[in-house]
Order: C-alpha cells, then structure tokens, then sequence
C-alpha cells in the first residue's frame, strides 16, 4: 500500500531525541510511505515512492500529516493488580 501526498510525513528517525535534538521530527513535505507485510518498506517525497512503485495500490493522504502513533506501555509498581473498578 502506499500513501501518497501527506502534507507533512513525520517519520521520527533516530530513535529518542534530547538536548537540542529534541523536536527535529524528520518531516518529508508532500511525503509518502510504502507498507508492506504490516511494515513500513519505504518513505520519501510522493513522486518518489509513485517512481519507485508504480504498480502499488494506494491511499490519497492529501492535506494530511501521516506519522507514527502513540503507544505508552509503561506502568508503576502502585498500578499492580486490576484497575477494572475506575473505568
């Protein structure tokens, strides 16, 4: 699949950021992304990836920004056990 013209692509490369780093998000203006197998096999600039795949089924992203989600798995000691009652 790939998806095409997102307006921004963020595609966070190099892993945690601190310091000055922090906050330089990878952004790929007019991006897109190729997923394969539920992974992503490449990122560029749209033309570029329409190039380089032009056999792909696709996704129109256009006036959107494509990026990563957010997934916090940790907890603390304190939360041990089932928290069912405060939902």
């Amino acid at each position: 699949m790939l998806i095409h013209s997102a307006s921004q692509l963020l595609t966070l490369a190099g892993g945690p950021q601190r310091g000055k780093a922090l906050g330089a998000l990878g952004i790929i203006e007019n991006g897109a992304v190729v997923i394969r197998d539920e992974k992503i096999a490449a990122v560029g600039t749209t033309d570029e990836l329409r190039n380089a795949y032009p056999d792909e089924p696709t996704l129109d992203a256009g006036r959107c920004v494509v990026m990563p989600g957010f997934v916090d798995p940790h907890t603390h000691i304190i939360w041990a056990g089932d928290r069912a009652d405060e939902f």
